[in-house]
């Protein structure tokens, strides 16, 4: 998504740097010490749903058979109270969590991590069972912009509120938010929760609700950006000259840097690529000792399945001939190919060879596949596994 909105593809506008006044979280401002207080400035922020509130919600669903399962207990019992707060700011924390908690928090967030609160009470758990087995919270995600969150185990912790007047809570947990993810605090940003319903012995029903959150402004601090500087003519010209440069360029300097950035792979494989070259020249030779044979494709099988197959990834197959014919059609270009070295390379020596050995050299002793095939038969024949021989 950075790279599409950075390019402007599909539609995304090209993000502009900022001109006028930009928000950020002031960790220093305070906040106050009770719950009601808390939720009527905008820290906390609620969603409520009762039984009639989904009931109905799942009518409306385009699935019939959630419809006819509605939840038995009365219309105005609680499905869920859910309640988010932005607890990254130091003094939310303290309020909310009291001063021990908000302090192990603290050391807990790494260097631009942010953390949430989610409290809740009802029918309805925002936590689920899934996160046991598999680590991840199903049923909730944090959305800002085009950034969407879920929360893993790792990024997880229980907590209990310390705010006065907290109205009674089954669930409290804190989610981190990675510095990585580009999460803003300053920004807008809604959690979504999944309500899900049974409909077959396999088969569920799923409806979003959104819990919308804007911190507070009390908790913001508005930065000027720096002023415009107008580039002297010389340094705007050369601006428009790079701003100018054809896209083949800028391929040629991406693959360019590619290769310079694996000029150990490539001294490898061509090393490789030399050495079988002279066995291949040299096989009368070489072949006088079954040994010395042996050794030697042992020792290059492997190499070729670690190497070439399971490090570099450097696996030819019919995806790169496609690659090749839809290229002969559309208009045939060189950089396509050359952002890969390995195979890049890899194609050219075994058109060579074809030209001496036929297939031999890749099938035999190149395809990191083939390698895998025969090393592991080999195995299987030390191992007494039967061989069944084809006529």
């Amino acid at each position: 998504m950075k790279v599409a909105r950075s390019l402007g593809l599909g539609g995304l506008a090209i993000e502009a740097a900022p001109t006028g006044p930009v928000a950020t979280m002031d960790p220093d401002a305070p906040a106050a010490g009770d719950w009601p207080t808390l939720e009527g400035d905008g820290t906390l922020r609620r969603l409520s749903l009762d039984v009639a509130d989904v009931n109905a919600d799942f009518a409306a669903h385009a699935d019939t058979r959630a419809a006819s399962r509605p939840l038995p207990d009365a219309p105005e019992t609680r499905f869920i109270d859910l309640y988010m707060a932005l607890v990254s700011q130091p003094n939310i924390a303290r309020s909310l969590l009291g001063e021990n908690q908000a302090t192990n928090l603290q050391e807990w967030l790494g260097e631009g991590d942010h953390a949430i609160l989610l409290a809740a009470s009802g029918l309805y758990s925002f936590k689920g069972s899934g996160y046991v087995r598999g680590g991840i919270f199903d049923r909730v995600v944090l959305i800002q912009d085009d950034v969407s969150i879920r929360f893993h185990d790792r990024d997880h912790r229980r907590a209990t509120v310390a705010a006065a007047d907290a109205p009674p809570l089954t669930e409290m947990d804190l989610f981190r938010i990675p510095a990585d993810s580009g999460f803003d605090p300053a920004k807008p940003f809604r959690l979504q929760l999944l309500v899900q319903r049974e409909v077959a012995a396999i088969e569920k029903a799923f409806l979003t609700y959104d819990l919308a959150y804007e911190l507070p402004e009390q908790y913001l601090t508005i930065v000027a950006p720096p002023p415009a500087v107008e580039p002297a003519p010389d340094v705007a010209t050369a601006a428009v000259d790079d701003l100018n440069r054809t896209e083949s360029e800028a391929q040629a300097a991406l693959w360019k840097r590619i290769w310079e950035g694996k000029r150990i792979e490539i001294a490898a494989l061509l090393t490789m690529l030399f050495a079988l070259t002279i066995a291949f020249f040299g096989q009368e030779w070489l072949s006088r000792s079954e040994r010395a044979v042996s050794w030697f494709r042992t020792g290059f099988l492997l190499l070729t399945l670690v190497y070439l197959g399971w490090y570099a990834n450097a696996q030819l197959s019919v995806v790169n001939l496609m690659a090749l014919a839809h290229s002969l059609v559309d208009g045939f270009t060189w950089q396509a190919f050359l952002l890969d070295p390995l195979t890049f390379i890899l194609w050219f020596s075994v058109a060579a060879a074809l030209i001496f050995w036929g297939r031999g050299a890749f099938c035999g002793w190149l395809c990191p596949f083939g390698a895998l095939q025969e090393l592991t038969n080999r195995v299987a024949r030390k191992l007494r596994v039967p061989q069944v021989q084809v006529p």
